[in-house]
């Protein structure tokens, strides 16, 4: 990400979807027994905030933000506490990587729990419904706003 120019990137929301904790706890990254590394499993999303807060602007800076948004609930980790918990831990990190840089980095829960047969979600149990990515962005919409207010 080298260069970008007009208009200038401002903000990257970054949304990590449960599609990575289904993959994962199907061939899980394990240490130890049944330890789930999330700190593991979670780096490829690290490494797309990394990304984004070393890329130069045209003026030579280094300046844009991020959102990381939470990994919401599924169906899956309903029925699998393995990816619960990877879940949990994932968001953990997410969270801590955040604290790590306030300046530039903000964590954001996911705005709303899933709940089987909630018109938010898709029958599948992993995807939001169209009314749901519409409640997502209202609900994201605040915080977006606080971000860009502060730059």
């Amino acid at each position: 990400l080298t260069g970008i120019r007009n208009p200038s990137l401002s903000l990257v929301i970054i949304l990590a979807g449960t599609n990575d904790i289904g993959s994962l706890t199907s061939s899980m990254i394990r240490i130890d027994n049944d330890d789930i590394d999330a700190n593991v499993a979670v780096e490829p999303i690290l490494k797309l905030h990394k990304t984004c807060l070393d890329c130069e602007g045209d003026d030579g800076t280094n300046d844009i933000r991020t959102l990381a948004v939470g990994i919401p609930g599924s169906g899956w980790q309903e029925m699998n506490s393995k990816a619960a918990t990877l879940c949990s831990g994932m968001n953990d990190a997410l969270r801590n990587f955040a604290s790590s840089h306030p300046e530039r980095v903000t964590y954001l829960d996911f705005p709303f729990p899933y709940q089987r047969g909630d018109a938010k979600w898709s029958d599948d149990g992993l995807h939001m419904s169209s009314e749901g990515y519409e409640t997502l962005g209202r609900e994201l919409a605040p915080c977006v706003k606080q971000i860009l207010d502060r730059i």
